[in-house]
């Protein structure tokens, strides 16, 4: 959107309502993007804004391979997604510098 700035990129996919998609943090929102198809492209674009997070948890699963967890809880839902523990972690991270400058205004 106009005047939005994109702050942190995903540098793998990470799964959310069981497909995979690239997650982009903006100074606004949460967007996570995926294009399908070979000739006709589709795009699928999901967006959350920052400033609806109520409440956000990490976790870890796994016994050998352990895979990194965000849940997000908003006003109206409940947001899960999941991917590699250090993508994962960097999110968590992302998410929370952005959380506390909006706290901040």
């Amino acid at each position: 959107m106009p005047g939005e700035n994109i702050l942190f990129s995903s540098p793998k996919s990470i799964e959310y309502l069981g497909d995979h998609y690239e997650l982009y943090i903006t100074d606004m929102r949460l967007l996570w993007f995926k294009r399908s198809g070979l000739v006709f492209k589709k795009d699928k674009i999901i967006s959350e804004n920052i400033g609806d997070i109520l409440e956000m948890r990490y976790e870890e699963k796994g016994i050998i391979s352990k895979k990194g967890m965000i849940k997000i809880v908003t006003g109206r839902k409940e947001l899960e997604f999941s991917g590699r523990r250090d993508v994962i972690k960097t999110i968590h991270s992302e998410l929370q510098t952005q959380m506390a400058q909006k706290d901040e205004y």
